[in-house]
């Protein structure tokens, strides 16, 4: 990774925190000590949180038979990975959202991504397939931060994306410099997410690059593919590139992406108001 992250920092300024209250979760998520009654008191204080849990762990999204009615339940229900995986994905939902059109987009293309990733690991046998949907909530991260530091520019980025169909890394490099995987990786790296969060940031466009955690990269990468070429993004028409490396990774063809696609478009479609 032959990138001066300092000299990114010093470009686009200091990188947000995540808020105080997901920082202590965790914190106490990773703590094999902490117990259900440390997480239910921390979260049933704060009433967006536990709308926003009980909310999500009730759609079609985990497909539950039976309504989830307090967080006590949701947590035993969820455990601790899947309940990490959920806050950083609720967290970084209030973080992507702004309001405008642009942002929408952002955050609708990083949502399917996420979702398409979460379905592929799991018919693949790939890692854990709510880690992925994080990893693929989060491999677009950069983008958000370069708009929210100098709007100005990546807007006109944004802009380009959609009237030429060029990739937006060949497009940062022209006018940045460097690119969102560049500014994602320091991202999550500031957050204190393992080196597996920050390989598959970094290497999301180039899987086949990456020395540790290919396989979960690789999904990530083909979870992006398929979010735009389903429409969810900023580019028209766009042909899914079937990197042989990458199919290589994951020992698959292109007609089983064209499979998986056709099986997870629709329940990808419909899961997005989940976390809207």
């Amino acid at each position: 990774m032959a990138v001066d992250l300092e000299d990114i920092v010093k470009k686009i300024g200091s990188l947000p925190p995540l808020p105080n209250i997901a920082m202590k979760l965790i914190s106490l998520l990773n703590n094999p000590n902490t117990r259900v009654s440390d997480l239910t008191e921390i979260i049933s204080k704060d009433q967006a949180l536990t709308a926003d849990i009980l909310k999500i762990v009730n759609s079609p999204f985990y497909g539950l038979r039976r309504e989830i009615v307090s967080i006590r339940q949701a947590i035993n229900y969820l455990g601790f990975l899947n309940l990490k995986s959920l806050l950083l994905a609720i967290n970084t939902r209030k973080f992507i959202q702004s309001g405008d059109l642009k942002d929408l987009i952002l955050w609708k293309h990083s949502l399917s991504t996420g979702i398409f990733s979460k379905y592929m690991g799991e018919k693949l046998k790939v890692y854990n397939p709510d880690e992925l949907f994080v990893a693929g909530l989060l491999h677009d991260i950069g983008k958000t931060v370069l708009r929210r530091k100098i709007a100005h520019v990546y807007d006109q980025i944004l802009d380009e994306v959609y009237s030429t169909g060029k990739m937006f890394e060949e497009i940062e490099k022209d006018i940045l410099g460097f690119t969102h995987s560049d500014v994602g990786m320091l991202l999550v790296q500031e957050w204190n997410f393992g080196d597996r969060m920050k390989n598959i940031i970094f290497y999301h466009h180039h899987p086949d690059l990456a020395e540790n955690f290919p396989q979960e990269t690789a999904v990530i990468y083909l979870g992006d593919q398929l979010s735009n070429f389903n429409g969810f993004g900023f580019y028209r028409d766009f042909k899914v590139s079937y990197n042989e490396g990458v199919l290589n990774i994951l020992n698959v063809d292109e007609e089983k992406i064209v499979e998986l696609n056709e099986e997870f478009k629709t329940k990808v479609e419909n899961e997005i108001s989940a976390f809207m």
